[in-house]
C-alpha cells in the first residue's frame, strides 16, 4: 500500500491516472491579454469569517474545505446545474423517512413495543436493520446488539476522513468486543466518475473474501481510482486477477450497487457519508465520540427511535435579501422548508439596504444575499437533528450555509488582485475564477464552456477573466503546477501555459511542467530555476487566503461581479448571470 493521503473534511475527489505526453499548448486569439506582472504586490486586507465547521459530508449538493493549511477542500461539480433548488438537494436529506420504514411489512415508529422502551418493537427494529444490511459486506458478531450499515463511496474525501480517523476506533471498542456489528453499503455519488467501478471492484474482491482490506486500500488512493488502478490493487493484495479482471470488466454486481442506493435513499440518506444505527440516521463524517455516544444510547435501549417534540409555534425564518437581484430568489427553498420540515414556519423578509438589514449584516458578519436566519428556537423541532449540519450558528440566529444554498449575491466578493486577466481591461463584467489545474471540473469548464464564453463575451469587450490559484491539498501536482503557471507569467506566456496545463491534467509531474515550458519556447533554465524555488509560493497562498476569506472552498468557483457560481456549470448559467449584469 501506498502512504495514505490526507483527506477532507469535505469534498470531491476524481481519480488522476498520470501519463508522460506532452502537449502542443493551444492558445487564444482574438482577446487583449493583461498577464505579464512586473511587480507583484498582494492586498492586505484582511477579510473575517465566522463559518462554524460542521461534520463533513459529500452529496449530491455538497459542501466544505478550506486551504491553505492544508484542510482539504471539495471540487465543485456540475450537481449546482439549478441554483434556485439546490437547497432542495440538500434537504432530501433532511426530508429522512424517519417515522416509517419497510422491513417486509410497513411498521410505523409509534407501535409500542417491548424490551427496546424507545417505541419500536424490537422484532420490527431488527427486521429493518437485517433488510437494510441484506448480504452487504459485514464485520463483527451477527449476534451483536447493535448494527451499523455505512453508506459510503470511495471517491468521497468525508469517507476517506471516516476510515482513517474513526473506523478503527470503532472497530476495536465495539465490532471485536461483540457489541457492534458494521455493515458497509455502497452509495457512489454521479459527480464522482470512478466511484460506480471502485464500488463494483470492491464487491468483486468480497467475492474472494478481501473486501475489507481492498476497501482499506482504495480509500488510500482515493485520487487514482481508474479501472486499471483498481485491478492494479487486486494484484497487489494477492487476489486471483483473471476472476478479478473478469468481474469487473462485467459488472456483475452494477446491479448490486443500484440496488445499495436505493436502500440508501429508502432510509433517507442522499449524501456520503450516511449511518444507520440500530434505525438512527447518523449523517458525514462525524468525530468518534458522536458515534460512541449514539452506539452507547442504542446499547441501553435508547436513541434508535426519534423523539417526537411539540413543534414551537410560529418559528421565524428571517431572510434578508435584494429585492432587485434577480437570481435572489428564495421561494423554493421557503416552500420546501414549509411544506417539508417545519410546518409553524412564519417566513419575513427584510430588505438588505434597510436599517434592520444593515444591523444584521453588521451584528452577524453577513457575506452573501440571500441570508437565510432561523430563530434559535429551530433545534427545539423534530428536524432540526437533520438540519444541523446545514446551519451555522451566528449570534441568536442559524444561518443556512451560504456554501450549501449556492448561487448569490456577495456583500464582499473576491477582488482581481493582481492575476493574469484575459479581456479587456474595461470590461464591465469580471469574472473571478478560482481553479485548481489537477480538478477535474476545473478541466470541465475549461473544455465545455469556456470557449464559449471567450467567443461570446471575452473576445467581444463585454467580460475580462481574472484566474486566481486554488490548488487543492489532496491533489498532488497541483501546488507545483499553480507554481509553474507564475513562473510562465513572468515570461508572458501565461495563458498559453495555462492551456497546456489543462489539456494534459494528468502529467503534471515536475518533469512535465518543465517540458511544457520547453515546448512553448520559454527561457528554460530562468523558468526551472523558478519553478525549483518556488519563487511564487506566497502568490499562490495569498490567492487560496482570499479564497478562504470570501467562503470559497471548492473548485473551481467563479465570481461574476458580485454574483457567486460553485462549479462546473453549463455555459447557459453563465450566459444568464452576465446578460443580468450588463442589464444592470
Amino acid at each position: 500500500m501506498a502512504e495514505e493521503k490526507d483527506h477532507a473534511s469535505h469534498e470531491t475527489k476524481a481519480a488522476h491516472s498520470h501519463q508522460s505526453e506532452h502537449p502542443a499548448a493551444s492558445k487564444h486569439t482574438g482577446a487583449a491579454t493583461s498577464s505579464k506582472r512586473a511587480t507583484k504586490k498582494r492586498s492586505t486586507k484582511k477579510k473575517s469569517s465566522t463559518k462554524k465547521k460542521t461534520a463533513g459530508h459529500t452529496s449530491v449538493a455538497e459542501s466544505k474545505h478550506v486551504l491553505p493549511e492544508p484542510k482539504p477542500t471539495r471540487e465543485n461539480n456540475s450537481s449546482w446545474a439549478v441554483p434556485a433548488f439546490l437547497i432542495l438537494l440538500v434537504i432530501i436529506a433532511i426530508i429522512v423517512v424517519s417515522w416509517r420504514w419497510t422491513a417486509g411489512s410497513t411498521a410505523d415508529w409509534s407501535q409500542t413495543g417491548s424490551g427496546s422502551g424507545n417505541g419500536i418493537a424490537d422484532e420490527v427494529l431488527s427486521a429493518y436493520m437485517t433488510n437494510l444490511a441484506a448480504d452487504a459486506p459485514s464485520i463483527g458478531s451477527d449476534d451483536a446488539p447493535v448494527v451499523i450499515v455505512e453508506f459510503s463511496d470511495f471517491q468521497c474525501p468525508y469517507c476517506g476522513k471516516f476510515d482513517k480517523e474513526t473506523f478503527d476506533l470503532i472497530k476495536t471498542n465495539y465490532v471485536d468486543t461483540g457489541k457492534v456489528k458494521f455493515v458497509y453499503r455502497d452509495l457512489p455519488l454521479g459527480f464522482h466518475e470512478n466511484a460506480q467501478k471502485a464500488a463494483e471492484a470492491s464487491l468483486c474482491a468480497h467475492e474472494q473474501g478481501k473486501f475489507w482490506e481492498y476497501a482499506r486500500v482504495l480509500y488510500e488512493h482515493q485520487s487514482a481510482l481508474s479501472v486499471p488502478n483498481l485491478k492494479s490493487y487486486a494484484a497487489d493484495l494477492g487476489l486471483e486477477v483473471d476472476t478479478f479482471t473478469t468481474c469487473l470488466d462485467s459488472g456483475s454486481y452494477a446491479a448490486t450497487v443500484a440496488e445499495s442506493a436505493q436502500a440508501a435513499a429508502a432510509a433517507g440518506i442522499s449524501g456520503t457519508p450516511g449511518f444507520v444505527i440500530n434505525g438512527k440516521v447518523v449523517s458525514g463524517a462525524q468525530p468518534y465520540e458522536k458515534f460512541a455516544q449514539a452506539i452507547e444510547a442504542a446499547l441501553g435501549g435508547e436513541g434508535s427511535a426519534p423523539v417526537q417534540k411539540e413543534e414551537p409555534a410560529n418559528l421565524e425564518l428571517v431572510i434578508v435579501n435584494d429585492a432587485s437581484c434577480a437570481l435572489c430568489d428564495p421561494a423554493r427553498i421557503v416552500q420546501v422548508s414549509k411544506e417539508q420540515l417545519f410546518p409553524t414556519l412564519v417566513v419575513r423578509e427584510v430588505d438588505y439596504q434597510s436599517t434592520e438589514g444593515q444591523a444584521l449584516i453588521e451584528e452577524l458578519d453577513l457575506k452573501v444575499l440571500p441570508a437565510y436566519l432561523f430563530e434559535s428556537r429551530v433545534t427545539e423541532t423534530n428536524n432540526y437533528d437533520q438540519l444541523a449540519q446545514a446551519v451555522i450558528a451566528v449570534g441568536d440566529y442559524y444561518l443556512l450555509n451560504p456554501q450549501v444554498t449556492g448561487l448569490g449575491k456577495y456583500l464582499d466578493p473576491a477582488t482581481a488582485d493582481d492575476d493574469p486577466v484575459l479581456g479587456d481591461a474595461n470590461a464591465p463584467v469580471t469574472i473571478i475564477e478560482f481553479s485548481d489545474y489537477e480538478c477535474p471540473y476545473c478541466g470541465k469548464f475549461r473544455q465545455e464552456t469556456f470557449d464559449a464564453l471567450k467567443s461570446t463575451y471575452i473576445d467581444t469587450g463585454k467580460v475580462k477573466l481574472v484566474f486566481r490559484d486554488l490548488p487543492l491539498s489532496f491533489h498532488e501536482h497541483a501546488q507545483n503546477a499553480a507554481l509553474a503557471s507564475e513562473c510562465a507569467d513572468d515570461q508572458g506566456m501565461f495563458w498559453e501555459y495555462h492551456d497546456a496545463l489543462f489539456a494534459h491534467q494528468t502529467a503534471l509531474t515536475v518533469a512535465d511542467l518543465k517540458s511544457y515550458a520547453a515546448d512553448l519556447g520559454l527561457e528554460v533554465d530562468t523558468f526551472n530555476a523558478c519553478l525549483d524555488s518556488q519563487e511564487h509560493a506566497a502568490e499562490v497562498a495569498g490567492d487560496a487566503a482570499d479564497a478562504a476569506a470570501v467562503g470559497v472552498t471548492g473548485t473551481p468557483g467563479f465570481f461574476i461581479n458580485d454574483m457567486f457560481v460553485p462549479g462546473a456549470l453549463p455555459f447557459e448559467t453563465f450566459q444568464q448571470i452576465i446578460e443580468a449584469e450588463l442589464a444592470n
